[in-house]
């Protein structure tokens, strides 16, 4: 579970540095939100998303997680890429908007993600 939250914290801790794979990776969902134009591009995504480890540890395709906690662990994943895609697309503008600033959002949300970790720890 280490592991897990260590990358979960760092995808939240380098927005900066991967703001620019968030927008992208929002565009392209937007883009094919409901399908895939071709099954190459779908085959390509697959491997490439699918196949994403950060420190040896894919969030998707781990084995060593039973079936309750691979759910958990993927769900999670998929909510901090929402919430980092959005940043990446429309954060300076909702900062500005909600008068929170971005760095303050990342902050708020990474404490909740650790909550909901140590949530994990203690099931």
């Amino acid at each position: 579970m280490s592991t897990i939250k260590e990358v979960c914290l760092g995808l939240i801790r380098e927005f900066s540095t991967l703001q620019g794979a968030y927008r992208y990776i929002g565009m392209f969902d937007h883009l094919y939100g409901d399908h895939y134009p071709t099954d190459e591009l779908a085959t390509w995504y697959k491997q490439h998303i699918f196949g994403l480890t950060v420190g040896g540890i894919s969030l998707v395709a781990n084995d060593a997680l039973d079936e309750n906690a691979k759910t958990q662990v993927v769900t999670l994943f998929n909510m901090i890429m929402s919430f980092m895609e959005k940043l990446a697309a429309r954060g300076e503008l909702m900062a500005e908007e909600q008068e929170i600033p971005l760095q303050a959002q990342l902050n708020a949300f990474e404490s909740i993600v650790m909550i909901y970790l140590k949530s994990l720890e203690g099931a």
